[in-house]
């Protein structure tokens, strides 16, 4: 058996801003059939008939904090805004699950009592699938120069059918010199030979930025065995001191929720 624990926690991403360190709860609302009431009139039990659709979405709270990075910045001014969401709950290594979906953000409120410190929760409710999926690039600084930098891969252990989804998060950068820098999934039958999966927009400034992206891939594409994140800094100029923090993330079609 393997049991998990709140240490486990270490990524909560809304939009490009990681706000797990400000997180003291994460609350799932779990997927969830919606039912409409078919019972007549007369009844004396109610009965519920599926009306073909499903919902989810998550809850947060934790203190409130108003720095650039945190819960504040992130999401008290942006209620009814689509928000890419990804967190995990057995780490933020390469291979481990990570769950993502697009939401709706649909509450921010503060908290406030005497002898104790403010507190802040945020409600964001899925709009479309929710998708299970494996990290690819752990969140965190990565450096590069020029070229093109990759992590390591995940083996699957086998190819899949019906596509996937691709997730990236970032949430600063230093260009240094640099014209863009660009983050994408690659795929392989054998681990060796490559083929670019799923591209992400190009990032063009250094000017702190919080991104994201959720990017699906048609349903007809075979995913190979082996995945992986790859990432370039464009410049003809070596220079050892740009720098990124970003993660990226992978759903196979066959382990998406739909």
């Amino acid at each position: 058996m393997a049991y998990y624990g709140s240490d486990q926690i270490k990524l909560v991403l809304v939009g490009g801003w990681q706000l797990q360190p400000y997180c003291h709860e994460l609350s799932e609302e779990g997927v969830e059939a919606v039912m409409e009431e078919t019972n007549p009139l007369g009844s004396s039990w109610r009965e519920y008939t599926p009306v073909g659709l499903r919902q989810h979405g998550i809850t947060l709270g934790g203190l409130y904090d108003a720095s650039s990075g945190g819960p504040s910045a992130a999401l008290s001014t942006r209620l009814g805004s689509t928000h890419v969401v990804c967190y995990g709950v057995e780490g933020n290594d390469i291979g481990d699950d990570f769950l993502g979906f697009n939401a709706v953000e649909g509450a921010f409120n503060r908290t406030m009592g005497r002898g104790v410190l403010h507190r802040f929760t945020a409600a964001l409710r899925g709009s479309g699938r929710f998708d299970e999926g494996k990290i690819l690039k752990a969140y965190g600084h990565s450096t590069g120069s020029t070229g093109t930098s990759s992590a390591s891969a995940v083996d699957n252990g086998s190819s899949t059918p019906a596509g996937g989804v691709a997730y990236f998060h970032i949430s600063s950068i230093n260009m240094d010199g640099a014209t863009s820098f660009t983050a994408w999934v690659r795929h392989s039958s054998n681990g060796t030979v490559w083929a670019d999966l799923t591209t992400f927009t190009g990032i063009t400034s250094s000017v702190a930025t919080y991104a994201a992206e959720r990017i699906v891939t048609a349903s007809a594409t075979v995913v190979e065995r082996h995945l992986t994140a790859a990432w370039a800094y464009n410049s003809t100029v070596a220079n050892s001191s740009r720098t990124a923090e970003f993660f990226v993330g992978y759903a196979r079609g066959s382990t998406a929720a739909t």
